[in-house]
């Protein structure tokens, strides 16, 4: 055992009688500062006799200690007067040892550190840190890691929960975090240094490997979706981390998509809505503030393949409201709704335009198709036999002359 690594001792004795392989008592020279029982501590300072042994008590009028031998996968061997025994703040694990556990049911840790304090400490304390120093040249061909949490299942099928790396923040009763401006979370990530800038351009959140994304998998089809688990009173719920294929928007190539599959959705109950006028569940909004020769807030469209074949409608949109019975006496229903707010008088403006390619295969047949021409349109079959009392700009072709509609006061006369 490499003597270098037993630095910040908290307690150290030398024992006074010779010990056989497995004595449980030990006599030390003194137990002045030694740790309350119980505790781990090592006896040996060489490679070939390090042993660990659990103290379960200390009787300080003898300076003798009874402890368990052979602990955390060493072996109970003999030492002699003047053997080395010590409490040490070194992590075990970076002494080589190990730990077998082979009773049903038990809980614990084989390695635990603890960092008690009763005072406010200063900018930063780790109750455990792993830390790697690559200094000038060092590094490494694979993979480097200041910490790694790995697991390795059962050869059958697993039980309980695991995961390679536990997060676990503990508040007391009157913990807040608030009131000094404080923080408090599951993950802290930093990066620094003078070197930082091609961190900075180069650099990725978090590195996932060895999935194959598909429907209804950890990583989803195309790729778009990674997925988590809420637990809410102890039911667990599926959600999904949202994966863009581009920077700074949210963008998605689907490779395929499924019938009857939606690409976006929302949904829930809005038990009481209020909103103002110009918002709503969906609202985009942008603000222009340069020069442009053309700004269009949203937009879709359709693409048709030589191959694809429509045998029903085909609706770029398509929007309703669906009643069960609600009360709407007092309602103004609007299907769409578009305002205007102008602080000037524009070259053009209305309310829709038609632009398409001058062929025979475009006519349009019908501004509106309707099942009840009187109930959606309040179509009236008389034919007014008064003047018109004014008209109504309907169309005009690319900005020029405007058709209009006529407007009588009554159907019948």
């Amino acid at each position: 055992m490499d003597t270098a690594l037993h630095l910040l001792k908290k307690f150290q004795s030398r024992i006074t009688t010779a010990l056989t392989a497995t004595a449980t008592s030990i006599v030390l020279e003194s137990v002045t500062s030694i740790p309350t029982a119980p505790f781990m501590a090592i006896l040996e300072d060489t490679t070939d006799k390090a042993e660990c042994v659990w103290v379960t008590t200390v009787t300080t009028v003898t300076k003798t200690l009874t402890v368990t031998r052979a602990q955390r996968g060493t072996t109970g061997v003999a030492h002699a007067v003047g053997t080395l025994l010590f409490h040490s703040e070194v992590a075990l694990a970076d002494l080589g040892f190990f730990e077998v556990w082979e009773v049903a049911g038990a809980t614990g840790r084989p390695l635990e550190s603890q960092l008690i304090t009763d005072v406010l400490l200063g900018g930063y304390a780790n109750g455990l840190k792993g830390y790697v120093d690559c200094n000038d040249s060092g590094g490494s061909t694979g993979l480097l890691s200041g910490v790694n949490g790995e697991i390795r299942l059962p050869n059958a099928a697993a039980r309980g929960a695991y995961y390679g790396l536990e997060s676990e923040v503990v508040f007391q009763t009157s913990s807040t975090i608030t009131p000094w401006g404080s923080d408090a979370g599951f993950l802290y990530c930093g990066a620094s240094g003078a070197g930082i800038a091609d961190f900075d351009t180069d650099g990725k959140f978090m590195l996932i490997t060895g999935l194959t994304p598909a429907i209804g998998k950890l990583l989803s089809a195309d790729m778009h979706t990674l997925k988590c688990s809420m637990v809410v009173s102890g039911v667990h719920y599926a959600k999904y981390l949202v994966q863009s294929i581009a920077e700074n928007y949210i963008s998605h190539d689907f490779s395929v998509i499924a019938a009857n599959d939606r690409i976006f959705k929302l949904s829930g109950d809005w038990a009481t809505p209020g909103t103002v006028d110009g918002d709503g569940i969906v609202n985009i909004s942008a603000n222009i503030t340069g020069a442009s020769t053309r700004a269009d807030l949203s937009s879709m469209w359709l693409n048709l393949g030589a191959a694809a074949t429509i045998a029903g409608y085909l609706d770029l949109r398509n929007d309703g409201i669906w009643d069960a019975g609600a009360t709407l006496t007092s309602a103004y229903i609007s299907m769409q709704k578009y305002t205007s707010l102008l602080a000037s008088n524009p070259a053009w403006l209305s309310i829709w335009e038609l632009n398409y390619a001058s062929d025979a295969f475009n006519v349009i047949d019908a501004m509106f198709n309707v099942n009840d021409a009187a109930r959606a349109l309040g179509y009236q079959a008389a034919t007014p036999t008064a003047a018109a009392i004014g008209s109504v700009p309907f169309f005009s072709v690319g900005g020029g002359a405007v058709k209009w509609i006529r407007i009588y006061a009554d159907a019948t006369t």
